[in-house]
């Protein structure tokens, strides 16, 4: 083989290594970019793993304040809500969710039942666990001339065993705040109840399963404390 040929077959060899070392490498950078997960596929940590107590029976329990201000009973709307959060996105078995008849009756049939403390209730139905929320407001307006509404709806949410009447989430005393508000409902007042009532039951049980990150803020949510700042 002739000198010049030689160098040619050199040239070739070497230019085949580095096409074989340049896509290895893209590949493995490929590969890695591949497996990083999205906010989509992120998930944000539970506070309380909810599921890991599916065998017991769970008591939501809305409380809303006879003095406040409100066009609806949100005792019924927020439970459907929070119950319907809890079996489709926590995986909750439905089972073991106490009925909201079953509380209504119980609440007809006691006359003081509002004198109970949530795991008081919570026991005289056979709840192992309280989900209790605390409506310390709400508000539907009418914006005038038209048919939207605005809301608005401040809470509290805990957990309680019933047993040892201990709150067992969150890790604060005065419970997770919840703080939701609208500036603009085009469809009509029992749109905005359902919107109001929804989005305060996604900020209350997100933090009771592995939510995915990209979900977990929706643009109702004004819990943050940043909002108080710039409000």
């Amino acid at each position: 083989m002739t000198k010049t040929k030689q160098k040619l077959v050199l040239i070739l060899l070497s230019g085949v290594f580095l096409l074989t070392l340049t896509l290895s490498q893209s590949g493995c950078a490929l590969i890695g970019v591949m497996a990083t997960p999205t906010r989509y596929e992120e998930k944000v940590p539970a506070e309380f793993k909810i599921l890991e107590h599916k065998n017991k029976k769970l008591l939501i329990l809305v409380r809303q304040p006879y003095w406040l201000n409100s066009e609806v009973n949100f005792n019924y709307y927020l439970t459907r809500a929070v119950k319907q959060n809890l079996e489709k996105k926590a995986k909750f078995p439905s089972k073991q969710i106490i009925d909201y008849e079953t509380l209504v009756d119980f609440r007809a049939e006691n006359p003081n039942a509002s004198l109970l403390t949530p795991p008081g209730i919570g026991n005289a139905l056979n709840a192992d666990l309280v989900l209790v929320v605390y409506v310390d407001s709400c508000q539907l307006q009418k914006i005038a001339d038209s048919d939207y509404y605005k809301g608005a709806l401040n809470a509290r949410a805990m957990i309680f065993d019933t047993k040892t009447k201990q709150k067992l989430w969150p890790v604060s005393d005065e419970g997770k705040i919840i703080k939701i508000s609208f500036d603009l409902e085009s469809n009509g007042l029992p749109a905005a109840i359902i919107r109001l009532s929804n989005a305060a039951a996604h900020c209350i049980t997100r933090f009771l399963y592995d939510c995915k990150e990209a979900y977990f803020k929706i643009g109702e949510d004004k819990s943050d404390p940043a909002w108080d700042y710039w409000n």
